[in-house]
């Protein structure tokens, strides 16, 4: 590519040379000196024109990306966020109802991921789901915080369809904590302070703001770490909060999502990517940021779920049994396999892989 843009110069130089000699010797221009103008002008011009030309694949590939930036930007969403109509009641308990509800993803229209799906979660309640990759335990995640709307079924809460709620107000009350969490360049207390925005916290002074932030800080086992930093609160944590360890960032994640104070607490995989000492602390602070809220916990890991008010078994998008540990332990089937499987391969882990919920789904079938 850069041979014929050098070749194309230089023979812009011959083109030019030549041309001016010709023009010369008709008279049409009064002496040399001309000649050597445009020379000097092809020269500058070719000079830039080298100077770009190794960027040139640089600007095709930023015009490439700069397209599907803006084809996105344009994209209209199915649910759009920021929509002011809808109810806000003035309380909420927590009731979680999900009635006959199937989905598909848009760009899957034909894997159905929930199929008929009904699960009643109680207020104030621990319901942990369970199940492997693909069972759709976190599409009911998506489908609560209204990511997406269902093909068909309804989803509500307190007894009101969510898609009657005002969506600021539902995603205020149902919070989320995810496996990797998402926090942004500046300080934990900017970071903290995010999850009172739509709140009626979201414009109030700053010394209240401190205060909702650091109880929220205590409640999730950040403030003691927190308080040792440079400059405590006011820390800058870098990019994606590079400076913070794994365990802390999570732990700053947690009280981003409780500082609102929401009814409805969403656990994805909280745990999963953390060392066990680590994973320990906030095990705690996520049962301490449960206590009084309905929580929905989607976990690989038996151990941390093992106390939860109810255990929700799913294979392709259905429920295969529910209850609590002891009762799927006496029932003994899927879950009870999956506990003796664990136990016997992975008892320090307690981690459930897609492969052995199948070896359990097969030795109860065996028996």
């Amino acid at each position: 590519m850069f041979s014929a843009e050098y070749t194309i110069i230089y023979l812009g130089f011959g083109l030019a040379f030549w041309q001016g000699t010709q023009m010369l010797s008709r008279g049409e221009i009064s002496s040399s000196g001309e000649i050597f103008t445009v020379l000097l002008s092809v020269v500058i011009a070719a000079i830039s024109l080298t100077t770009l030309a190794p960027y040139s694949i640089d600007f095709s590939r930023a015009a490439s990306a700069a397209a599907k930036l803006f084809s996105l930007m344009d994209r209209k969403s199915a649910i759009n966020p920021f929509d002011k109509s809808g109810e806000e009641p003035a309380e909420t308990v927590g009731l979680v109802e999900i009635e006959n509800v199937t989905f598909a993803y848009p760009t899957r229209p034909s894997t159905t991921v929930l199929d008929n799906f009904t699960l009643r979660v109680p207020a104030g309640k621990v319901t942990a789901l369970v199940g492997q990759s693909g069972s759709g335990k976190s599409t009911i995640v998506g489908l609560l915080e209204r990511w997406y709307n269902p093909k068909s079924g309804t989803i509500k809460l307190d007894g009101r369809p969510i898609e009657t709620l005002n969506l600021n107000w539902l995603r205020k009350n149902v919070r989320l904590v995810q496996q990797e969490p998402v926090l942004f360049q500046g300080s934990v207390f900017d970071n903290i302070k995010h999850g009172l925005v739509g709140t009626q916290w979201e414009n109030a002074p700053v010394e209240e703001q401190r205060k909702l932030v650091q109880e929220a800080a205590k409640m999730a086992f950040a403030h003691d770490f927190v308080s040792e930093l440079p400059n405590g609160y006011d820390t800058q944590i870098g990019q994606r909060g590079g400076l913070l360890s794994g365990g802390q960032k999570q732990r700053v994640a947690i009280a981003r999502s409780v500082v609102s104070q929401p009814k409805v607490l969403l656990l994805d995989e909280a745990t999963s990517a953390l060392d066990p000492h680590a994973e320990s602390i906030v095990q705690q602070a996520l049962d301490k940021a449960s206590v009084g809220r309905t929580t929905i916990v989607i976990a690989h890991k038996l151990a941390t779920i093992r106390k939860a008010d109810n255990i929700v078994v799913m294979t392709k998008g259905r429920i295969v049994e529910q209850g609590t540990h002891e009762a799927l332990i006496a029932n003994d089937d899927v879950y009870a396999n999956l506990v003796k499987i664990q136990n016997l391969a992975v008892t320090d882990t307690d981690s459930t892989s897609d492969t052995e919920i199948d070896e359990a789904k097969a030795s109860k079938e065996g028996t």
